[in-house]
C-alpha cells in the first residue's frame, strides 16, 4: 500500500523515508511526500516516538488519506507493543 526510500537515518534516535501511497488511483496521482520517524527518551524505561509526515504540496489525497490514518497506525503499533496484538482495523 505504501513505499519508499530511506532519506536519512541516525541509528536509534531517527528515521526519515519518503512515503508513495498506492492504496487506489487517486493517491497514486500525487508524488511521495516525508516521513520523519525520532525517538527520544520520556522517562527512565519510557520512549516517545515523534512522528512528522510532510512535504505534501498542498491537501492532496495522500494528505487526506493520512490525517485519519496516522491515529489508527500509532494507536495499533502501541498495542502491538504493549500486548502482541495490533489493533483490528475490520
Amino acid at each position: 500500500m505504501v513505499d519508499g526510500e530511506i532519506l536519512d537515518v541516525e541509528p536509534e534516535k531517527r528515521l526519515v523515508m519518503s512515503w508513495k501511497a498506492h492504496w487506489d488511483d487517486s493517491v497514486a496521482k500525487d508524488r511521495p511526500s516525508r516521513v520523519s520517524y525520532e525517538l527520544s527518551a520520556a522517562g527512565p524505561s519510557t520512549t516517545r516516538l515523534h512522528v512528522v509526515h510532510d512535504d505534501f504540496d498542498g491537501q492532496t489525497a495522500t494528505y487526506s488519506g493520512t490525517v485519519d490514518g496516522w491515529p489508527l497506525m500509532l494507536s495499533s503499533l502501541k498495542s502491538l507493543l504493549e500486548t502482541g496484538m495490533p489493533v483490528a482495523t475490520k
